[in-house]
C-alpha cells in the first residue's frame, strides 16, 4: 500500500549547530510549528534549512534553502 502523501522533516543548520524537527506524518503541505535558538556571532552566518521525507528504509531528500542572515 503506498502513503497519501509524504513525511517530511527538516534539518536546519546555523554557526555549526545542527537541529531537527519532528517529523510530519502524511501531509503534503506540512506546518512545522517548532522554535529553536543559536547564537548569532558571525555577521556572515546562513542558516541552511534541508527538508527530507522519512520512510521505513532510511530518508529521501526532497531539497535545500540557504538563507544569509546578514
Amino acid at each position: 500500500m503506498f502513503a497519501s502523501g509524504s513525511d517530511p522533516f527538516l534539518v536546519l543548520r546555523c554557526n555549526g549547530a545542527v537541529r531537527r524537527t519532528a517529523t510530519v506524518r502524511s501531509l503534503l503541505q506540512p506546518v512545522f510549528d517548532e522554535h529553536f535558538d543559536t547564537d548569532m556571532t558571525d555577521p556572515a552566518a546562513q542558516l541552511v534549512v534541508e527538508c527530507w521525507d522519512e520512510n521505513s528504509f532510511g530518508s529521501d531528500f526532497i531539497g535545500v534553502a540557504t538563507v544569509h542572515l546578514r
